[in-house]
């Protein structure tokens, strides 16, 4: 087979929010809640955004990608960007049709592919998933860290520099 056996579907985020293996919840009646001592210190839970398979794809940046496309085309490039909502910037990029061999491979320096559109994402093996997305993780806590230290200009500061 000419693709690597890694890959992530749009429909596998939903699965990978649900109970995993598909096998019985671990509690047996999961409706009963036991009564939450507010005494208890509450563990800090990471937000949305970054527990979701589009943070795998941020990963990836700068990665070679195969994207499958929901119109049949096969996009083979270098991720420079993506979003929460699996848009996706590629670089060096060559666009195939399996499904209509009539029509001509283009080799395109760059391609937007709009999230909604894409079926899979295809990594190399070389990728570890788990260590990617860790390390992208921290990628973000420190540029959001960096971001909340930078001083902002006050509003006299900025009408002063427009009239310069």
């Amino acid at each position: 087979s000419l693709l690597p056996r890694n890959r992530v579907s749009r429909s596998s985020s939903a699965s990978a929010a649900g109970a995993g293996a598909g096998g019985p919840h671990p509690h047996p009646h999961p409706q009963q809640h036991q009564p939450s001592n507010s005494s208890k210190k509450k563990k800090s839970r990471t937000p949305s955004h970054l527990r979701t398979l589009a943070l795998l794809l941020g990963a990836l940046e700068g990665t070679a990608v195969i994207v499958e496309t929901k119109h049949d085309e096969v996009i083979r490039g270098t991720i420079r960007e993506t979003d929460k909502d699996w848009n996706c910037y590629l670089e060096n990029v060559t666009v195939s049709y399996p499904c209509h061999p009539a029509k001509q491979k283009q080799i395109l320096p760059s391609i937007f592919v709009k999230g909604n559109l894409v079926r899979y994402v295809h990594f190399p093996d070389s990728v570890e998933p788990n260590a990617a997305v860790e390390a992208h993780r921290e990628r973000l806590k420190k540029a959001a860290r960096a971001f909340a230290t930078q001083k902002q200009p006050q509003p006299q500061q900025q009408q002063q520099q427009r009239t310069k």
